[in-house]
C-alpha cells in the first residue's frame, strides 16, 4: 500500500509517498532531508499532534480562553480530549503556562493556558 503523507518535520513541506508492506515501510520517496524518513515511520504507525482549543470563562468580557497540551497526544485521541476540554469554565485568574487539566486521559500530558486571564469580579 501506498500512503501520500506531507512531512511537517521542517519548512521544505515535503509531498512525500511512503510504501508499507506486511507494516513495515519498504519505501519513501520525495523526501528532501533525513527527518522525511523518520516523520513517515511516526505518522503511519503512531501520529501524534499538539492540540490547540479554547476553554470556556465566566468571564463576559473573555468568554474563552486559548488553551493547548504541553506535549503531542495521539493523533485518535483528539476528539475524546475535546470532550474534556469543552466541559471546563475557568472562574478565576489564570497565569499563561498554568496547568487546566492535569493528565489529560490519563496520557501524561496536561492543557496549559495560552495566556493570561484576569476576571474582574465586577462583571462576574
Amino acid at each position: 500500500m501506498i500512503k501520500e503523507i506531507t512531512c511537517i518535520s521542517c519548512p521544505n513541506g515535503c509531498e512525500m509517498s511512503v510504501e508499507v508492506v506486511e507494516n513495515k515501510i519498504i519505501r519513501v520517496e520525495n523526501n528532501k532531508c533525513e527527518r522525511g524518513i523518520s516523520f513517515a515511520n511516526e505518522e503511519i504507525f503512531n501520529p501524534q499532534r499538539m492540540l490547540c482549543s479554547t476553554v470556556k470563562t465566566s468571564d463576559p468580557k473573555n468568554l474563552r480562553l486559548p488553551v493547548r497540551t504541553d506535549k503531542v497526544i495521539p493523533k485518535n485521541k483528539i476528539f475524546e480530549a475535546m470532550k474534556c476540554i469543552n466541559n471546563i469554565v475557568i472562574n478565576k485568574n489564570i497565569q499563561m503556562g498554568e496547568k487546566i487539566i492535569e493528565n489529560l486521559l490519563g496520557l501524561g500530558v496536561s492543557i496549559i493556558a495560552s495566556q493570561s486571564l484576569k476576571i474582574n469580579s465586577n462583571n462576574v
